[in-house]
């Protein structure tokens, strides 16, 4: 690291009242503290502080700084129903729930013939655990006894009354319905279903409403507006012509998506970002989505 570099930091350091100061970089995170420069795990967690963006644009620095999140309060925002805050769960301690195609995958693992199930279980659910707050990519799922909610024919928010989701044996509460960031679910939703079923356009309908959707590339790294990784698609409104050849193409898939309009605005909302060149594609919409 030079000396011009270093005066930088500390200029920096200065300005927050020598606060713990983290840089992060590309490929590493580093620790700034009494002039010294030390590599930071990150698997340890960063902690609280303020972290320093470094980016070079045509050999100029540029060095922003702001205050690092805290993770305890990002994970209670992620269990907040997003229209009035309120948690849907008295549990927060959150466990990772397996993709939601393990099932058939069994074929792959197993050496002989056997079902996979539990009393009272389906094959391929997966049952909650009183305690424990299971998330999934486009859901969680939470024990009876743990969710601080209304049961009515749905799962809905006990302030609001919010539509949540759904429930049988534990309840499910749709990330769609919460303040977790809804691109980042739908990147993941659709990352998850290339990678499994290898299907890469779709005809999306929901009532009155459709739409064409073309995955060109589900795990991909672009620089809109920061460098993030994610995924990038084509999507439009049909054009007669084109939906008459995606609706004869055995390798398009037709589904009812019941989250289609909200899908819409958050892909246009993504194009919008884009510098006006790169936002169109032929007949099609571009848009990326990060994880």
């Amino acid at each position: 690291m030079t000396q011009t570099l270093m005066k930088v930091f500390v200029q920096e350091l200065e300005k927050i009242n020598k606060q713990q100061l983290y840089i992060q970089t590309s490929d590493k995170v580093l620790l700034l503290g009494n002039n010294t420069v030390q590599t930071v795990d990150q698997s340890m967690g960063l902690g609280m502080g303020r972290v320093l963006n470094v980016q070079y644009k045509a050999d100029t620095l540029i060095v922003t700084t702001e205050a690092r999140r805290n993770p305890v309060r990002k994970q209670r925002e992620a269990v907040a129903v997003c229209g009035c805050g309120q948690s849907f769960t008295k549990e927060t301690k959150i466990m990772k729930m397996p993709s939601n195609y393990w099932y058939e995958l069994l074929d792959c693992w197993q050496c002989h013939e056997e079902v996979f199930v539990l009393p009272g279980q389906e094959k391929g659910q997966v049952l909650p655990i009183q305690g424990r707050l299971l998330e999934g990519v486009t859901h969680f799922l939470v024990h009876k006894q743990d969710f601080d909610g209304i049961l009515m024919e749905k799962a809905h928010c006990k302030r609001c009354y919010m539509e949540l989701g759904s429930f049988d044996q534990g309840v499910y509460i749709s990330k769609l319905r919460t303040r977790t960031d809804k691109a980042s679910v739908f990147a993941l939703e659709w990352k998850e279903r290339c990678e499994h079923h290898a299907q890469y356009r779709f005809i999306l309908k929901h009532e009155s409403q459709l739409m064409l959707l073309w995955i060109t590339d589900y795990n991909c790294t672009f620089g809109f507006p920061d460098l993030q990784n994610g995924i990038k698609v084509y999507y439009s409104k049909p054009e007669k012509q084109i939906l008459f050849q995606w609706q004869n193409d055995p390798l398009v898939e037709k589904m009812d998506y019941p989250d289609l309009e909200l899908f819409y605005t958050v892909l246009v909302h993504s194009t919008c970002q884009l510098p006006y060149p790169l936002q169109h594609f032929q007949s099609f919409n571009t848009a990326y989505l990060s994880f």
